[in-house]
């Protein structure tokens, strides 16, 4: 390694001194270069000293050549736990298939697991949980949400109005609000019935009224929309009392 200094040296102004120096160092040695001698410093004709007092700036550079270290990668303590396996001490099974996952992080995104697991019941015990009415592919989402992985990829609208119910009947409060922003940023002609039914059953109620509006908005522009006769009764009728009694500015 090596460094470059590029260095200037000012005295105070009234003795009009001045040095630069620029030098290449291949390591450490010496105590560098003399500025002035003793002599020099104190003449008072050079006037280094003023009324006893002497102000010193320094202005330069340095530079360091032929350093070449790879920075240390870092994890964050999700990210070690979610590729740490073997401490992993609760199994999902879901359609015959299972899932592993640290219990306390389960207990500490849902309320409802964490009951479930102060109650003593079966699984409490067994440190195993059956979930039979939803897909392998919906909670392995869940499961990856639990370590903060990046799940949006992942909600389609296949599996849009599952992931909503599962967060809401889990009561998962962020995964249920990060499904509604994602699919809300979704709505079109053709999912907005599905996405407006799903926010009526998983009590989705951001997404419900980004429903609302676009439907609303489709209806003035006469948009074709698809599945209309599928609507849910309660969208439905909140749809026909904004038009019939306008919400005031």
């Amino acid at each position: 390694m090596q460094l470059l200094i590029g260095l200037t040296v000012a005295c105070v102004e009234s003795a009009s001194y001045e040095k630069v120096l620029k030098n290449i160092y291949d390591k450490s040695d010496g105590s560098g270069e003399t500025l002035c001698t003793r002599d020099e410093l104190f003449d008072a004709k050079k006037e280094f000293f003023v009324k006893g007092i002497m102000e010193i700036e320094l202005e330069g550079t340095l530079k360091a050549r032929g350093i070449k270290r790879k920075a240390p990668e870092s994890s964050s303590l999700v990210d070690v736990l979610w590729e740490n396996e073997e401490d992993k001490d609760l199994t999902i099974a879901v359609q015959g298939q299972e899932l592993k996952i640290h219990k306390w992080i389960l207990c500490a995104k849902s309320p409802v697991f964490k009951a479930e697991f102060n109650s003593g019941m079966k699984e409490a015990r067994e440190n195993r949980i059956e979930i039979p009415d939803f897909s392998f592919e919906t909670v392995k989402i869940v499961v990856k949400y639990c370590y903060e992985r990046d799940i949006e990829e992942f909600i389609t609208e296949e599996n849009a109005s599952e992931l909503l119910h599962f967060a809401d009947k889990y009561n998962i409060e962020l995964l249920h609000h990060d499904v509604q922003f994602t699919l809300i940023g979704k709505i079109s002609e053709s999912n907005v019935v599905q996405f407006a039914n799903a926010s009526v059953t998983s009590n989705a109620k951001e997404l419900r009224e980004c429903c609302i509006c676009f439907l609303m908005n489709a209806i003035e522009k006469s948009a074709a929309i698809k599945d209309t006769k599928k609507l849910h009764s309660e969208v439905t009728s909140e749809i026909g009392q904004r038009f019939l009694f306008p919400i005031a500015d």
